[in-house]
């Protein structure tokens, strides 16, 4: 993980699962499957990504136009000849004692690809 701390937002874990299904002939889209807030502290968000099927994750999140909170993953490791749908989580701790004041948070994102955009839960 590299940023891990914004804005009162703080990525405490990044997760993923092996792999959920092998490639299709069309690479499935990167895709928000859940946003969620699990109690008065935490976010739990879960992202479906279509990679290399020899990639681990490294994560970082952030906050753009003030109102998106962006969810950033990179792949690295071997490079295999398939690629596969994996599961993402992101867990977020909002830390209350931040200047920052969540109601700002309007969108989250994945990577910045503006088809990914969903509404935040309020």
């Amino acid at each position: 993980m590299e940023s891990r701390w914004v804005h009162g937002l703080f990525l405490e874990e990044l997760s993923s699962t092996e792999c959920l299904q092998p490639a299709l002939e069309k690479p499935l889209p990167t895709t928000i499957t859940a946003v969620k807030q699990t109690n008065d502290s935490t976010l739990m968000m879960s992202v479906n990504v279509d990679e290399n099927c020899g990639y681990h994750f490294l994560g970082e999140i952030e906050v753009i136009n003030n109102n998106t909170l962006n969810l950033v993953y990179h792949g690295y490791g071997a490079f295999a000849s398939c690629n596969c749908c994996f599961g993402l989580t992101y867990k977020i701790a909002l830390v209350k004692d931040e200047d920052y004041k969540f109601n700002k948070l309007r969108y989250v994102t994945v990577n910045g690809i503006a088809k990914t955009t969903l509404p935040m839960i309020k």
